[in-house]
């Protein structure tokens, strides 16, 4: 029963139909429950699952389904792809998507009976007006090649996302001490990781644990200092919507609810404290995958001041994003530029422009990154105050990566480089 219940929790909340009145004259489709067993390596029994199947064959064609074919890949096709992967020493990635044949939509107006013991209280009698495809559906692989390519593009997102392409271009992965990290996973659903890192002579470490249950995940961390981090995050609740709620032990001032919602022309992330007197956080971001205009402000209610405003535009076609941002209360202004050179090996260059009004200083970081292999990335980035710094990381296996890094200043040549080293190990 639990397994029919998270099947039919599912449905629901991918909008599989919508309750209806039965039309006259309507060719009402039934369904039933199929079962099954999925067993561990070991042979332990892992979970029941079942699976919700419409009665296609009472479906009328001309009527109910037009169409039944569906594009597949050829299996010499497979074939010859597999064997230019071992002639020129390629790494090969399956991808596995979740119910995938249910992401389609139906073309054609399809009834279906609700499920025996599902049915809603208030309106036992209405039907299924399916609108996405369903198992067992003559038009189910038609309605997956028919998917709306405009639903996998993203709108505008959240504000930090604007310049986050330069952002990450210039200074994502750049290490200039050493870190070690390790994550463990299990078939619960369970992650451990643990990490480690040196600054100097100071040594810092802490140990986390992520569990997932259906769409909500909680992560808990420990840090050097006994301080233990605690995260909650509900994906979808509602469409588009995620809720996330933290907290610290033993700071009882640490308690966070955050919202987050995201559509196709805006985006919204808020928070607030848990407190008498809390810091409210608000940012929004309007407009479309192309451009964007957002704003990003905290208030403290305690002083009644804002101890933030900034504000941000950004354009984006399909080889570059420009964007542009006010932050620190107006007090600096900076602009970022990221450029894909040749998607194929990744080759792209960044820039980010920063002037400050307070102090009248301008800094300019200009930066590269290219593939040399499919699992080996360089980049290199220098600044106007003389660093420059480079990284060659290296995916030696899959989502476990060897990364160093390097950086001299190029005023100060007598001095040493820093030299950074980061280890993640994900079995």
């Amino acid at each position: 029963m639990h397994a029919m219940s998270s099947e039919f929790d599912a449905l629901v909340h991918n909008k599989t139909w919508t309750l209806v009145p039965p039309p006259p004259n309507a060719n009402i489709v039934g369904n039933k429950w199929v079962f099954r067993i999925k067993f561990c390596a070991n042979g332990s029994v892992e979970r029941f699952k079942a699976r919700l199947v419409a009665q296609g064959f009472s479906q009328q064609p001309g009527v109910d389904y037009f169409e039944t074919f569906a594009h597949v890949v050829k299996p010499s096709t497979v074939r010859l792809v597999l064997s230019l992967a071992l002639q020129k020493n390629w790494y090969m990635h399956q991808l596995d998507m979740s119910n995938a044949f249910l992401h389609g939509e139906l073309s054609e107006t399809v009834y279906m009976r609700q499920p025996k013991g599902f049915e809603h209280p208030d309106y036992p009698n209405y039907v299924c007006k399916l609108q996405r495809a369903l198992y067992g559906l003559f038009d189910i692989d038609n309605a997956l090649v028919h998917c709306p390519i405009n639903e996998m593009v993203k709108g505008p997102g959240l504000y930090s996302d604007i310049g986050k392409k330069a952002r990450d271009l210039l200074y994502r992965d750049y290490v200039s001490d050493h870190k070690f990290t390790v994550t463990t996973y299990s078939t619960t659903g369970v992650a451990i990781t643990a990490s480690g890192l040196k600054k100097g002579e100071l040594f810092l470490a802490d140990v986390s644990t992520q569990l997932k249950n259906k769409n909500i995940t909680t992560d808990v961390k420990v840090d050097t200092n006994s301080n233990v981090y605690t995260t909650i995050t509900v994906d979808e609740p509602a469409p588009g919507l995620k809720t996330i709620f933290s907290f610290v032990v033993p700071d009882q001032k640490s308690g966070k609810v955050e919202l987050q919602y995201l559509h196709e022309y805006a985006g919204i992330n808020t928070s607030i404290g848990l407190t008498a007197s809390p810091l409210v956080n608000f940012s929004g971001v309007a407009g479309n995958n192309t451009v964007a205009l957002g704003t990003d402000l905290s208030f403290d209610t305690a002083t009644g001041n804002f101890t933030k405003c900034n504000a941000g535009l950004s354009f984006s076609s399909s080889d570059l994003i420009a964007s542009l941002a006010l932050n620190d209360k107006g007090d600096t202004v900076s602009a970022s530029y990221y450029h894909t050179v040749k998607p194929v090996t990744n080759t792209a260059v960044g820039a980010e422009l920063t002037h400050s009004f307070s102090s009248n200083e301008n800094t300019l970081t200009i930066g590269t990154q290219h593939l040399l292999d499919p699992l080996t990335t360089v980049k290199a980035r220098v600044n106007s105050y003389g660093k420059a710094s480079a990284l060659i990381q290296h995916e030696w296996r899959p989502k476990s990566l060897f990364t160093i890094s390097g950086e001299v200043d190029t005023r100060a040549i007598e001095k040493s480089a820093k030299i950074g080293l980061a280890v993640a190990l994900k079995p």
